[in-house]
């Protein structure tokens, strides 16, 4: 998967966020997933199939696109739909507010 231990960086505002909608277990994992993939940005491209291989297939994916359909209604995630995207998943929480 990768050369070394990597890990997601949340904001206060992300969690309170998160709190807020009453985001499942499974739902926060994901979205610590896909910030972890934006790294210093709010947009990532992976796959599902990586991000299912990144959480050792603890979820099916009835489970992870679920949780992906509570964070998108609850704006915490938006969601291209072209596979090929290079912004697939836009984090808008990711932006820090000065």
């Amino acid at each position: 998967m990768t050369n070394g231990p990597q890990f997601a960086l949340l904001y206060d505002f992300e969690l309170r966020a998160l709190a807020k909608h009453k985001i499942s277990g499974s739902g926060v994992i994901i979205y610590a997933l896909l910030a972890m993939h934006c790294r210093q940005g709010s947009t990532c491209f992976p796959s599902v199939k990586r991000m299912m291989e990144c959480l050792g297939y603890a979820y099916n994916e009835r489970t992870f696109w679920k949780a992906m359909k509570r964070l998108r209604e609850a704006g915490l995630v938006h969601q291209d739909p072209s596979r090929r995207s290079k912004t697939r998943f836009f984090l808008p929480y990711r932006i820090r507010p000065e």
